[in-house]
């Protein structure tokens, strides 16, 4: 139960990091007409996740977390440069960083003892240059709790998706 009641703290809205503050351009898509009801939202936040920055999570989560569960920190500092590299514009990078270190800020405030050493996946995401991807630093982490990779993949998933909805609601384009 410590693991799930984890991954549901880590996924919650109110967990710190700032993901309400991003949209992935749904301003953009529904000022010019792309999004604009219901169905255009379904298919705008299926195609991100699925074929856009959440499939590019997905990869980047799997590949942290594999890493981190066999302690190879130089397979997680590759998965880590990989998510901010394979981002298609600045801006994606950056959003991606931002929440990753607020996320890794919120978790060691959290979770983690100050008198114990980090652990070596802590360690590697820390070394790993100026940027921390989210979904490797939350891939890592996961793993580190002993979270199953598909729970901690689906809840990712599912609260990236449910954040691109709660943008469309905050634009007025349903509900």
């Amino acid at each position: 139960m410590t693991g799930l009641y984890r991954l549901v703290a880590w996924l919650s809205p109110n967990f710190p990091i700032g993901a309400f503050s991003y949209s992935h351009g749904i301003e953009a898509a529904a000022e010019s007409g792309a999004v604009h009801d219901r169905a255009s939202l379904e298919a705008w936040v299926r195609a991100i996740v699925a074929d856009g920055s959440g499939r590019i999570d997905a990869d980047i989560l799997c590949n942290a977390y594999r890493a981190a569960a066999a302690g190879n920190d130089i397979a997680l500092i590759d998965a880590n440069r990989h998510g901010g590299a394979f981002r298609a514009t600045a801006e994606l990078a950056l959003e991606s960083a931002q929440q990753g270190e607020a996320f890794l800020v919120a978790y060691r405030a959290a979770w983690c003892d100050a008198a114990k050493k980090p652990s070596s996946h802590e360690r590697a995401l820390g070394a790993a240059a100026h940027i921390v991807c989210h979904s490797a630093a939350f891939g890592a982490v996961a793993a580190g709790a002993g979270i199953a990779l598909e729970d901690a993949l689906v809840g990712y998933l599912q609260a990236f998706a449910t954040n691109l909805i709660a943008a469309g609601l905050r634009l007025g384009l349903v509900g």
